[in-house]
Formats: C-alpha cells, sequence, structure tokens
C-alpha cells in the first residue's frame, strides 16, 4: 500500500510504509537506496538472554489516574514476595541486562522490597542501567539518597495542566518540589528524562505540558511523553478519552508544530523523530520493527516476586516461570501488529508499531488504534517538514 503526500506547495511524493521509503514524484529516492539487509523480527517462546528486565513489585497504587491501563487488573490478593527465591533464580541464568526497571502500581509503596532488592540486583548487573517511574507522592530526601546511591534513576509520572487526571498533584506538596528541583540541578536529570506524560483529549498539547512544568519545576527539565491514552476493556468508563477527529488533528498539528519550532527538543520525542528519519534513510523495512512493547521478543521480560513470568509488567498473568532453565513462555494471548489487518497498511506503522499486544476488545482495540493514529501521525508530520522544509497538507493512499 502506497500514499501520496501532498505539500503545502502542491508537490506531492509518495510514501511506501511498509518498505519505509519517501520517493519524490520522479520516482526518485528520497534517500538512497542503502543496498541494507535487514533481520526479520518474529515472536518468541524463549528468554534466553534478554536486555530488559521488568520487575513487577505489584499493582497496589495510591492513585486512580482516568487512563489507567492496570486498574483491571489488580488481584484481590497480592502475591507474597520471594525475594531470595527470586534472586536465586536469576543467580542459576548467565544474563547480562542493559536495564533493569521496577514497576508498580506505585513502587514507592513497596519501599520494603525494593531496599533488599535493589542493592542485590545492583551488584549483581553493575553496569544496567536501572529505573523506576513513580507518582512521586511518596518521594522523601532518604529514599532518593538510596536510589542515587544504587544508580536508580527515577522519573515521575505527571501530566502537567492535565494532571488532574491522575488524582492528586505531588508538586503542591512543598518539601516533594524541593527534592524534584534539586534532582533537576544534577547532571544526570539534566540529561535525562524527569518526567513522563500521557496525552488525552482533555490535555493534548505537549507544548503546554512541557511549558507547564517547566514553569513550575524548572526550565532545564527533561521531559518523556509515554504516548497517548489507550483504551482497554472498560470503553463505556473511558469514552472522555476517546479522540474524535477535531481533538486528534488538534493534537497531531501541535505535536507538529512543536517539532517544527523547537518547542519539543528536550523531550522523547526528538528520540522518536531521530529513529524515524534514520529508518528512512536506511529504507528499513517493516518486517524488521517489533511491537511497541516488544514483550513477545527474547529481548524482553518481565515477572513478579514470585518468579512468575508474565504477560507485560501491568499485569498478573503468567506465561511462564523463571524456574524453567529455558524460561519459555506462551505468547498466544499477544497480538503484535504483524498480525492485526489494519496495521499493514497503516501510514504510521512504523511508528506506532501497533500500541499494546493485551487489547482483546474489538471496540477498545478500534478506539486505541485511533488515539495512537493521531498521536503519530502528529511525529510523521514534523518528520515530513524537517526533511522537505514544506508543510503536509493531506495524505491518501493510492
Amino acid at each position: 500500500m502506497d500514499y501520496l503526500l501532498c505539500a503545502d506547495d502542491g508537490t506531492a511524493y509518495t510514501y511506501t510504509p511498509d518498505k519505509n521509503i519517501i520517493s519524490e514524484s520522479d520516482g526518485k529516492y528520497f534517500f538512497k537506496d542503502p543496498d541494507r539487509k535487514w533481520p526479520l523480527v518474529t515472536s518468541s517462546n524463549k528468554k534466553k538472554d534478554p536486555k530488559a528486565l521488568k520487575i513487577l513489585l505489584g499493582l497496589q497504587c495510591n492513585f486512580r489516574c482516568e487512563y489507567c491501563s492496570q486498574t483491571e487488573n489488580i488481584p484481590a490478593t497480592p502475591i507474597e514476595p520471594d525475594i531470595e527465591g527470586v534472586i536465586a533464580m536469576l543467580d542459576g541464568k548467565d544474563w547480562n541486562p542493559r536495564k533493569v526497571e521496577f514497576w508498580g502500581g506505585e513502587p514507592f509503596l513497596y519501599w520494603k522490597e525494593l531496599s533488599i532488592l535493589i542493592p542485590r540486583l545492583r551488584a549483581k548487573y553493575p553496569k544496567a542501567g536501572m529505573s523506576i517511574i513513580t507518582n512521586g507522592s511518596l518521594i522523601t530526601q532518604e529514599k532518593m539518597a538510596f536510589l542515587g546511591e544504587n544508580k536508580v534513576h527515577v522519573v515521575i509520572s505527571h501530566d502537567g495542566p492535565g494532571q488532574f487526571q491522575r488524582t492528586l498533584d505531588p508538586l503542591y506538596n512543598k518539601e516533594i518540589m524541593e527534592i524534584i528541583k534539586r534532582m533537576v540541578s544534577t547532571r544526570q536529570y539534566k540529561e535525562n528524562s524527569l518526567f513522563n506524560a500521557v496525552l488525552t483529549p482533555r490535555n493534548y498539547d505537549p507544548v503546554a505540558v512541557v511549558e507547564h512544568l517547566h514553569r513550575r519545576v524548572h526550565p532545564d527539565a527533561v521531559i518523556s511523553f509515554e504516548g497517548v491514552a489507550s483504551i482497554h476493556k472498560r470503553t463505556e468508563d473511558e469514552k472522555d478519552l476517546h479522540f474524535n477527529n477535531e481533538t486528534g488533528m488538534a493534537m497531531a498539528g501541535a505535536i507538529a508544530k512543536g517539532i517544527i519550532e523547537g518547542k519539543l527538543e528536550k523531550t522523547s520525542f526528538m528520540g522518536h523523530l531521530r529513529f524515524f528519519i534514520q529508518s528512512l534513510s536506511d529504507h528499513r523495512p517493516a518486517t524488521s520493527i517489533a511491537s511497541k512493547c516488544g514483550m513477545n521478543t527474547a529481548s524482553n521480560i518481565a515477572f513478579d516476586l514470585q518468579g512468575n513470568i508474565l504477560f507485560c509488567h501491568n499485569t498478573t498473568e503468567a506465561i511462564g516461570h523463571l524456574n524453567d532453565p529455558e524460561c519459555r513462555v506462551d505468547n498466544s494471548k499477544m497480538t503484535p501488529w504483524m498480525e492485526r489487518p489494519n496495521c499493514k497498511d497503516c501510514l504510521i506503522q512504523q511508528l506506532c508499531r501497533g500500541g499494546c499486544m493485551s487489547i482483546e476488545s474489538e471496540e477498545a482495540w478500534k478506539a486505541s488504534c485511533n488515539n495512537s493514529y493521531y498521536y503519530h501521525l502528529g511525529i510523521f508530520m514534523g518528520a515530513f517538514s524537517i526533511l522537505t522544509g514544506k508543510i503536509l497538507k493531506s495524505t491518501h493512499r493510492i
């Protein structure tokens, strides 16, 4: 499937998503064919040597965010952690991960477990990058000092002017605000994300989020965007999270404008932009692009504190166990983008990569797909302007 990309000056380009090639009206490639062979990305039912460990501490949380993807997965009875058992199982594996992530719920509710787990894993994986995403409400100076000593990067979930969708705003706590401002002054947080935001129909402008946090906290704060709100199973309850064409195009336009005007330079949008432009330059085919989270590949593994290998870090559903030497898993309930018919011919497949693989409801999937389309269209429009110096006015399937 090809697309005709029409610029504001009347110039037309052809884009082929599955081959990731843009050509001009005379058929000449925008980027020279690098004649490179790309590996085929496939699902794996074994986790032999994962590069990213996602450790689910539990799903308990002191917030009730409107768009939380974990709400329906919180178990009535939390598991009894077996930290020593998990560490023993990890000791039996010759893994050398690049990343170790600690997930909730709200991770700081599991401080007892973290205080044991983090030093042990830091000693085991001295070169791995470690991180925690927290809502920020339970931060203390003692906890931040402990995490700093163990080189654990902390990212705070905050939606700027849309924080009302997250229950509370920890920035109104003077003690927490002072701690966060001290974090920004360090080299680590001048170069890496401090805040993580989600866009919704009532908070769709990323520049407004950036300006809000820079004004309230510090102009050097680096902000990442987790993406756009997904719709899971509660479609009736989540209708406020559905983008229509008006709000969707407003978000896409705001993202593109922010990229073009340089107002999103210190955000994760730049990483997405660089990845996409580099992929265009390399003519990277869609068959070499993994699904959004990569949980169906051998490179990523999520597990809880009993050693259960999980579908993903947002659920307690087990698909294997660490005590299996080969860490075999059941991927049958995962639906990667390659298996979703609408994804194969989509304009923004290389940016979106199919969204969440755990969405089962057709209605919820369509709504999530719609949200994701507008979000990634904004990045696509920004990339088009950077590459051509023109404004993308319309796209048409041909």
